[in-house]
C-alpha cells in the first residue's frame, strides 16, 4: 500500500506541475492511505490507528529497497 500510494502522490505532484519525489509519511503518505483506504484494498477499515505505525515500520524498509 505504500508504494502505490508513494506512486499516485508522485503522479498527482506530476499533475499538478510540481513534480516530487520525496514524500512525508505523517502529511503526505499516512492521510493518502487514510482518504483513499477502500480503492485501496478490499479489507475492513481498523478501528484503530495500528495501520500506521505499520506504515512507519515499511517506510524504513521502503528506504533501504529504494536506495540499495
Amino acid at each position: 500500500m505504500c508504494v502505490t500510494a508513494i506512486g499516485n502522490l508522485m503522479q498527482a505532484s506530476v499533475k499538478e506541475g510540481s513534480p516530487r519525489t520525496m514524500f512525508s509519511k505523517e502529511r503526505d503518505i499516512i492521510p493518502f492511505i487514510d482518504s483513499h483506504w477502500e480503492g485501496m484494498t478490499t479489507m475492513p477499515r481498523r478501528v484503530t490507528q495500528s495501520w500506521h505505525l505499520t506504515v512507519r515500520c515499511l517506510g524504513v524498509s521502503f528506504i533501504t529497497l529504494y536506495y540499495v
